[in-house]
């Protein structure tokens, strides 16, 4: 057996010299121990690796008489080993690369294996903790670091990477604070997951986690901020509303101020121009009402104003005949055409309904305003009033008014300012036209509350065009035939005995003025004390009490009225509160306090009629 026959070569896949083979150095009596050498056979295209011994064998002489040989093919195995030593390098590269990367994450990362042992752990993640990890316990090590935002420790079984290796949950966003070796602390967020294998069993878990003490304490600096600006906000808030109340009760104060000397000025003028007066004097008395009833007007548009501004504002919606309304508004507005020599005209389409449901006041309260300014601007020409039916819905139908003149007409610059509060686009001395810049503002509140929209169409010089819409609802009843009830007067009542509860000189005046020459018998009292004991000395059949009065308010006398033990006269005596308080709710209050009715200052004698006439029922 030579070499040669065999074709062996060196682990280099040299061919060696003869005498370097195993049996040829066995035959010169050199042992060989298990050395490696390649083979290739002629029947196989590959080689194999064979691990040769060899030994010299001698004859009882000690002559080498041959050579034992032993071959075994070990191919399989160094295959194996060269794709292990493969595998390995491409392990490593990968674990080089991925240090790498994680290296360069701003993020800590670690990845242990279910023992506890780490895989691997990333600079930043050593940084964060503050310390380098080492030891098969890595789990333990780290779930020792931290404790709950709250203070509490931090549970073994709590802890991200325990329960991601032991129960496969997946943790986001867990947030601990961590003790340093350093004496120092780091609050960080952890997020947790396990590595399965291809059967689905875990067989490490990947940690991440970054250290957010900085946003924490902006977080902090944020909430302070937040608690400082919310204690001013509620600082501001309560002196806010203290000044909406200052402000309220001012303008029921003054309304109640001066409502009482106007209740006084319109009674004694009202009573003063029934009389037989000169043609002259019965004109200034005229004026003299006429002026103060828009003093009145002025007071209603201030606190129809105020009531927009806090949303108290209600619409009393009733059904009503829509000509009724137009008719009773353009009236005076007819007389006024004819003192200015102007056209006016008022246009109803056939389609409109005959009835409808909504607020007849304030819908005469904005048609009154817009007529008031087209007769004011407008020197010649005219004024026209167009009312149509624009849509009709499910709920009800919407009407489009519209109210043109061919007066000043406004620039398009000035015609933003219009329906904003206290603005008159004329600012010069003169002031030749007035008014207190209230109305066109009231006119778009009212107008939205009662679901439409208001614009204006102009150019000056050339008139102007107010249009509006309004959504009625559907009548509620229909009736067949509506009852028209004149006016009525105090002369129309029964012969009654009244006592008169009201502190103001000129009020109780022009009140008895009244009362008597519609044939009532009226006895005063100054203040509610009075009228108690008035009511302890004779018979009345109804009390009409002014609110506020010295010594007793008409509330705690009515109280005290409807309470009394020891008196003469029947508890439930009908009490009408007289009063220049005309904010919301305070009707509601005097009803409350036990009055059966109420009539506000400036009194109108014939809303005092029908109040005495229903209480008296």
């Amino acid at each position: 057996l030579s070499g040669r026959t065999l074709d062996l070569r060196d682990p280099k896949g040299f061919p060696p010299p003869a005498d370097e083979l195993p049996f040829a150095r066995a035959l010169r009596g050199e042992s060989v121990f298990q050395e490696e050498w390649s083979y290739t056979p002629r029947n196989r295209s590959g080689s194999i690796v064979l691990l040769i011994s060899a030994a010299p064998f001698h004859d009882k002489e000690g002559t080498i008489i041959g050579v034992v040989l032993s071959l075994r093919d070990i191919t399989a195995a160094r295959r194996m080993e060269l794709r292990q030593k493969r595998l390995h390098n491409r392990v490593e590269k990968e674990r080089t690369l991925l240090q790498a990367i994680l290296g360069q994450m701003p993020v800590g990362v670690i990845i242990t294996e279910t023992t506890g042992r780490l895989v691997m752990a990333n600079n930043q993640a050593e940084s964060i903790v503050g310390c380098t990890f080492k030891g098969p316990h890595l789990v333990n090590e780290f779930h020792g670091l931290g404790v709950h935002p709250d203070g509490r420790p931090v549970d073994q079984q709590e802890c991200p990477l325990a329960r991601s290796l032991r129960h496969g949950e997946v943790v986001t966003n867990q947030e601990l604070i961590l003790h340093r070796d350093n004496g120092t602390q780091a609050a960080i967020s952890c997020s947790s997951a396990p590595v399965l294998d291809s059967r689905g069993r875990i067989m490490a878990a990947v940690l991440m986690f970054m250290d957010i003490t900085e946003r924490k304490q902006a977080e902090r600096e944020l909430l302070d901020i937040r608690s400082e600006l919310e204690e001013r906000v509620r600082i501001r808030t309560l002196e806010l509303e203290g000044a909406n109340m200052a402000k309220d009760e001012f303008l029921a104060n003054m309304s109640h101020e001066i409502r009482t000397p106007m209740s006084g000025i319109l009674g004694m003028t009202e009573i003063i121009l029934q009389r037989d007066l000169s043609q002259e004097l019965h004109a200034d008395l005229s004026i003299i009402r006429d002026s103060t009833r828009s003093m009145l007007t002025l007071l209603n548009d201030l606190l129809d104003l105020s009531r927009i501004g806090k949303g108290s504002l209600d619409l009393r919606t009733t059904d009503f005949e829509l000509s009724e309304v137009i008719d009773s508004l353009v009236r005076p507005f007819e007389l006024l055409a004819m003192d200015k020599g102007l056209t006016f005209g008022v246009f109803l389409d056939q389609e409109l309904p005959v009835r409808v449901h909504g607020d007849p006041d304030r819908l005469g309260q904005v048609l009154k305003n817009l007529l008031q300014n087209a007769f004011k601007f407008t020197e010649d020409g005219g004024v026209r009033l167009r009312i149509s039916k624009q849509s009709e819905t499910r709920n009800g139908t919407v009407l489009l008014f519209s109210v043109s003149d061919t007066g000043i007409g406004i620039t398009r610059r000035n015609q933003a300012k219009l329906f904003t509060p206290f603005t008159q686009l004329d600012h010069s001395r003169s002031k030749r036209y007035g008014g207190s810049g209230l109305g066109l503002a009231i006119c778009r509140q009212l107008v939205r509350l009662m679901g439409g929209e208001i614009r204006v169409e102009s150019r000056k010089g050339a008139g102007a065009t107010f249009r509006f819409t309004v959504l009625f609802k559907k009548v509620r009843e229909r009736q067949e035939e509506l009852k028209v009830e004149n006016p009525l007067c105090l002369a129309d009542l029964p012969p009654l005995s009244i006592l008169l509860a009201e502190d103001n000189l000129v009020n109780r005046l022009f009140l008895r003025r009244a009362l008597t020459s519609a044939g009532h018998r009226v006895t005063e009292a100054e203040n509610g004390k009075e009228a108690l004991e008035q009511l302890q000395l004779e018979s009345f059949d109804c009390v009409l009490m002014d609110v506020q009065m010295p010594v007793m308010d008409g509330i705690r006398a009515t109280k005290k009225i409807r309470t009394m033990r020891q008196r003469r006269f029947s508890p439930r005596i009908p009490i009408i509160a007289l009063t220049a308080y005309a904010m919301k709710g305070d009707r509601e209050k005097f009803l409350d306090a036990g009055m059966n009715g109420y009539v506000p200052k400036p009194v109108d004698f014939s809303e005092l009629a029908r109040t005495i006439q229903y209480v008296m029922k």
